[in-house]
């Protein structure tokens, strides 16, 4: 549902009409109503980090992000209203974390920690199931999961490209004033931003497959639309072929 979002809300970016804002905000309002705290709260971190690195950019698409700033500011503060109002509102659980959800990944996170401590070259992959005595097959969070099972040298495979790509990233930022592709990219960063965000709350090196598809997504679009060597972009023929 959050990559939904995300791919229509970048649409809707490039091609403004009524019909795609209306398909961005029922996306939204189903990602609201789905209560998984983990990719709703990730999904707003995402979007914050978006428009704060955007809305001061001067080129065409400044208008957007600051119209998306506001409507995000607007659908919010709707939904933090009626909290109040309903004491009952299916909403609360977005803001509730002592239930039984919450309190066993607290403890999962903190049995992970200890290992950690104690090995950090770790224990093998699917080590997690064999050292917890529960029944979770795993700490949904990626982050601690990769040392726990990999080690360190498996957390900076996993780090090098990734700060890699998000070092090309910012320093896009800065040249990007007046180009059209803008958004293309914006969506590839994003990507990659919401699944490893979301990682941490839920899943496994396995079913988290979309950090590695926003890997390969944001590589992919670094390379059709930006030419690092002489920091500009590249001008993308109709047959896909880069013209610099």
């Amino acid at each position: 549902m959050g990559l939904a979002f995300l791919s229509m809300l970048f649409i809707t970016i490039v091609e403004q009409n009524r019909f795609n804002k209306l398909k961005t905000l029922l996306l939204f309002i189903l990602m609201i109503l789905s209560n998984s705290r983990g990719p709703i709260l990730s999904m707003v971190v995402t979007m914050f980090i978006i428009i704060t690195l955007n809305i001061n950019h001067k080129y065409i698409y400044k208008k957007v992000y600051k119209k998306l700033l506001n409507t995000v500011i607007i659908i919010f503060s709707i939904l933090f209203i009626s909290l109040f109002i309903n004491s009952n509102n299916i909403f609360k659980i977005l803001i509730t974390f002592t239930d039984n959800n919450s309190l066993s990944r607290l403890g999962m996170y903190s049995f992970s920690i200890n290992l950690i401590k104690k090995n950090i070259l770790g224990y093998g992959i699917g080590s997690f199931k064999y050292l917890y005595n529960g029944i979770h097959y795993y700490p949904h969070n990626f982050i601690l999961e990769v040392l726990l099972e990999l080690g360190l040298q498996g957390l900076v495979v996993f780090i090098v490209p990734t700060c890699g790509f998000l070092a090309k990233y910012f320093k896009i930022l800065k040249v990007k004033d007046e180009n059209k592709d803008t958004p293309y990219i914006d969506y590839s960063f994003s990507v990659l931003l919401f699944a490893i965000l979301n990682a941490q709350f839920s899943g496994n090196l396995i079913t988290n497959e979309y950090i590695w598809f926003g890997l390969i997504l944001i590589g992919l679009s670094l390379d059709l639309f930006y030419n690092e060597d002489s920091l500009q972009f590249s001008e993308i023929s109709v047959t896909g072929q880069k013209k610099l």
